[in-house]
């Protein structure tokens, strides 16, 4: 795909936040800074045993 300078410029763009906004990765359970305790309390709430590795 060949793309006009322009184009490319505008397309490139949109993946700018504006400033001030941080994009966010990972959120929610799997919250890098909590995950294995969010893990394994919701393996203790469903009772799902635990896996040995």
């Amino acid at each position: 795909m060949t793309l006009s300078t322009n184009e490319f410029i505008r397309r490139f763009l949109m993946h700018v936040l504006p400033g001030g906004f941080h994009r966010i990765r990972h959120y929610g359970l799997l919250a890098s800074g909590s995950r294995a305790a969010n893990i394994a309390r919701a393996r203790e709430l469903l009772a799902v045993p635990v896996r040995c590795e």
